[in-house]
């Protein structure tokens, strides 16, 4: 219990923050036409800033740091509170964790839609990276805005907007076999905005590492081994477009990706030949359309479907999963008061061998953003009723911002989520793994405030949370015979979370974020109780530098966590070991008009031997060169771009 106390203990000083005052933005100085930046796009309606707007909610840039990394999984971890759990290197599994809370529990979303299917999991490996402009990364539970499965977060992947008409592309090629590219049209359409992409790419995956099944014994022999049968190649295209018919305004999208990859194992079971094919087809239509009176309604029609086709190894197992759903959302304003509501109806279906489950998934929410002291102050309660097959879950929320001069923001959030178990835990089995129709929702509960300031200079914030998850599904591994999901856990999660971007000159900035959190098991066996939850490392910590003209940039980039355990039982020798990977890279501008940049990229530089997730080892030093080409079919009055922060306070 000695770790709950010391997080309860530096709760308190993590949520009181001095206010800070930074550098004022000078006055505003008239400009040409031709050099007047387009203004920003609002953020969509499904976006966390917009709806649940008190929650603690990061903004990661994706689309500008392309070049700088190969994975969304990569930069989605950037932000505070979020651990990735790899399965491999580039083109391999990726998930994420929120707060001490299990991947299933984070609710992945593209352009609102979730990505969890059918086994509860969101993948950001199978999202192919150039159709993701932005990561907006929301922390705490948000199942009273979002639905079930929402206990440690939310992360909503926006689409590319399309503004402006250009033609893009990039190409990149480096270490271990690895070739990628993508090319994008965006122009009028419609009488709209459009925009068609298409991305692929391969790599072989054969990176060295250390093997030693007896490190620490006398026996003691380190080889270097070949990663074998981690080769993955991947396709995708999105077309978008919007615009208007009368007073409403049409959007529509549709997103096709397919991935086939070999499934290597862990370092100690390798699978020589497992396989798996993968299929995603994603499609949307919006209706929204906004009144005199500041009054919002939206209609919305999005279906999804996935294959997966796994062969070799252990089993051989066809799955297909299939959702659609239509929703409804309005606000209504009245005084002080925006009241928002919205309702759902869908299908989640699934088939895999005899097993066939077929849900009716139902929701209604309301919430009121009650506005005060000449809207400087929000009180937002909000409320969801969700009901997914025989499983039924009411997610209550209240969240509090006040805005203070300078640039001072104090934000406040307490709720109740669940987590309704997935299609494959309750009915399909898969290789070693039984299905239990038994399960029951896991529950969480949460606390969470934090105080940022941001001015001229940049931004600054900290926040403190705690969260408590019961009825957690664990698999007990019993070899050889096979697992089964339980409802057997509980967990006490609490921390701090800082993040800030300074930029004293133009020529420089410094982004960064620190984590630190403390988990507990508080519910299972003896031995296990009041350990550590695995693959929760206690500190993580980024550090990004961007320095030098507009023709020749140089970054720096760490990315650094501490101690992290595999197993219940928290055995040290079998920990993973803290680390510490260096990055380091050049952008040099070799034209303006059409834009052609040249980056140059070097990944773990020290050459650090690391595992993540299962034992599955992760890539070692490694280069990659990229070339990226855009040329801006827009008028010089309007050739600006909007860029996109990459910390929101």
């Amino acid at each position: 219990m000695g770790g709950w106390r010391f997080a309860r203990a530096c709760l308190g000083p993590a949520l009181s923050v001095a206010s800070i005052a930074w550098g004022q933005s000078p006055a505003a100085v008239e400009l040409p036409p031709v050099d007047v930046p387009v203004p920003a796009a609002p953020p969509p309606p499904e976006s966390p800033l917009v709806r649940d707007p008190t929650a603690l909610t990061t903004v990661v840039d994706v689309s500008s740091r392309r070049a700088e990394v190969s994975t969304l999984g990569t930069l989605v971890s950037e932000a505070p509170g979020v651990q990735l759990q790899q399965s491999g290197g580039l083109g391999q599994s990726e998930q994420l964790t929120l707060r001490g809370a299990s991947s299933t529990g984070v609710l992945v979303l593209l352009d609102g839609v979730p990505l969890n299917g059918l086994g509860g999991i969101a993948d950001l490996s199978l999202v192919p990276l150039p159709a993701v402009q932005r990561a907006e990364i929301l922390r705490g539970g948000a199942s009273a805005r979002y639905g079930a499965g929402a206990l440690g977060g939310v992360v909503n992947l926006a689409t590319p907007s399309g503004a402006g008409p250009a033609l893009t592309g990039d190409l990149t090629y480096g270490s271990f076999g690895t070739l990628q590219g993508s090319a994008s049209v965006s122009g009028p359409a419609l009488g709209g905005a459009g925009l068609l992409s298409a991305s692929a790419g391969h790599t072989n995956g054969d990176f060295t590492y250390t093997y030693d099944p007896l490190a620490g014994t006398p026996a003691s022999s380190p080889q270097t081994v070949v990663r074998q049968n981690n080769q993955s190649t991947w396709v995708g295209g999105l077309a978008k477009a919007g615009g208007f018919v009368g007073p409403w305004r049409i959007d529509g999208l549709v997103l096709v990706n397919s991935v086939s990859r070999g499934l290597a194992g862990t370092v100690d079971a390798p699978s020589a030949d497992a396989h798996q094919d993968f299929l995603g087809l994603q499609a949307g239509l919006r209706m929204s359309r906004a009144f005199g009176s500041g009054a919002e309604t939206s209609l919305r029609l999005d279906t999804r479907r996935e294959t997966n086709s796994f062969r070799g190894g252990f089993f051989s197992e066809d799955t297909r999963w299939w959702q659609a759903a239509l929703s409804w959302d309005g606000t209504l304003p009245l005084g002080h008061h925006w009241l928002s509501a919205s309702a759902s109806v869908g299908l989640s279906f699934a088939d895999a061998g005899m097993n066939a489950p077929r849900w009716a998934v139902t929701s209604v929410s309301i919430q009121d953003d009650w506005r005060l002291a000449q809207d400087r102050v929000s009180i937002v309660p909000s409320l969801r009723l969700d009901q997914a097959g025989p499983f039924v879950g009411l997610s209550p929320k209240v969240g509090v911002s006040w805005s203070l001069p300078p640039g001072v923001v104090l934000q406040a959030n307490a709720g109740q989520s669940f987590r309704v178990p997935s299609f494959v835990e309750l009915y399909i089995p898969s290789g070693t793994q039984l299905a239990n129709p038994d399960l029951q929702p896991e529950r969480g509960v949460f606390v969470d405030a934090g105080a940022g300031v941001s001015g001229s200079l940049g931004l600054l914030r900290v926040a403190g949370f705690a969260a408590q998850y019961e009825n957690l599904i664990i698999y007990e591994y019993q070899p050889p015979l096979p697992t089964k999901p339980r409802n057997t856990a509980a967990v006490r999660a609490a921390g701090m979370e800082l993040e800030g971007r300074l930029s004293p000159a133009p020529w420089m900035e410094l982004s960064g974020s620190y984590t630190l959190l403390f988990t507990q098991n508080i519910r299972d066996i003896q031995p296990y109780y009041g350990k550590e939850v695995p693959f929760r490392p206690r500190q993580r910590g980024f550090l990004r530098i961007l320095a030098g003209p507009e023709r020749v940039r140089l970054r720096a980039t760490m990315r650094a966590q501490s101690l992290m355990y595999v197993n219940r039982s928290n055995t040290e020798f079998l920990a993973i070991q803290g680390r510490a990977l260096f990055d380091a890279g050049v952008d040099v501008l070799v034209l303006r008009r059409p834009e052609l940049v040249a980056s140059f990229t070097a990944t773990n530089i020290g050459d650090v031997q690391t595992r993540d997730f299962d034992a599955y080892p992760l890539p070692g030093r490694a280069f990659f060169a990229t070339l990226t080409f855009r040329l801006d079919l827009s008028s010089p009055r309007s050739s600006a771009q909007p860029s996109t922060p990459e910390v929101s306070p």
